[in-house]
C-alpha cells in the first residue's frame, strides 16, 4: 500500500527553461484518503503525472533489476528516463506499508546512483537490497500489448515465486511434523509438555 509520496522533479535545469514540479495536490489527496485499502486506483485528470508516479514507484522498488521477461522494453525505457541528466533531475521520498504492517521506505537523489530501500520491522530498520527484496515481495509493473498473451506470463511467474516461498517454508513444516511424530508416541507427560508449546508458535 502506497503510504506518503514526495518528490521534486527539475526539467531542463539550469536553463531559461527550466521548470520544477512536485505531486499534484489532487494526486497527494486520492493516495491519502486510499490508505485502508491494500487495492486501490490512482485517478486524477490528464497531465497529473499518473504515469511519472507509476514509472517513480517501480524505480524505487528496483523495477531496474527486473528481468526482460518481467519488465516490458517501452516501461524500461520509461523508467530510465527517469535519471537522465541531460534533461532533468529527480529527487524522491516514497514510503509504502506492506500488509503485515511493516514500513518500506525508498529515498533517492542525484548524489546517488540507485535509491536506497530501508524496511522497518518491530521499529528495527535496516537497509534493503534488491536480493533481499524479493525474498520477501513481487514487483508487477506492466502495460501490456496483448494484455490476454501476457497475464498468463503474469500468473506463470507468479507461480514461480509462491514455490519459492513454498521451498523455503518447506523445512519448518518437516520440523513440525518430526515433532509432532515425537508426541504421538510419547507417554510422559513432562515431556510432551514442552513439545506442544513449541508447536503451537508455529500453528
Amino acid at each position: 500500500m502506497l503510504n506518503s509520496v514526495s518528490y521534486t522533479l527539475t526539467r531542463e535545469p539550469g536553463t531559461k527553461s527550466e521548470i520544477i514540479f512536485h505531486p499534484d495536490a489532487s494526486l497527494l489527496n486520492f493516495i491519502n484518503s486510499s490508505h485502508n485499502s491494500r487495492i486501490f486506483r490512482i485517478q486524477a485528470s490528464n497531465s497529473k503525472g499518473k504515469s511519472f508516479l507509476l514509472n517513480l514507484i517501480s524505480y524505487s522498488l528496483f523495477g531496474l533489476e527486473l528481468s526482460s521477461e518481467d519488465l516490458i522494453p517501452t516501461l524500461r525505457r520509461s523508467i530510465e528516463s527517469l535519471t537522465d541528466e541531460s534533461h532533468q533531475k529527480i529527487e524522491f521520498d516514497l514510503s509504502f506499508i506492506d500488509p503485515e504492517g511493516f514500513l518500506l521506505n525508498s529515498k533517492f537523489s542525484q548524489t546517488q546512483s540507485q535509491p536506497i530501500v530501508t524496511i522497518t520491522e518491530n521499529e528495527i530498520t535496516t537497509e534493503f537490497n534488491f536480493e533481499k527484496f524479493v525474498k520477501q515481495y513481487k514487483l508487477v509493473y506492466d502495460i501490456p500489448e496483448k494484455p490476454l498473451e501476457r497475464i498468463y506470463q503474469v500468473i506463470k511467474s507468479l507461480k514461480v515465486s509462491n514455490n519459492e516461498l513454498m521451498l523455503h517454508f518447506n523445512p519448518i513444516d518437516i520440523i513440525l511434523e518430526g515433532t509432532l511424530r515425537k508426541i504421538d508416541n510419547q507417554r510422559n507427560e513432562t515431556c510432551i509438555s514442552p513439545l506442544k508449546s513449541w508447536t503451537k508458535l508455529y500453528n
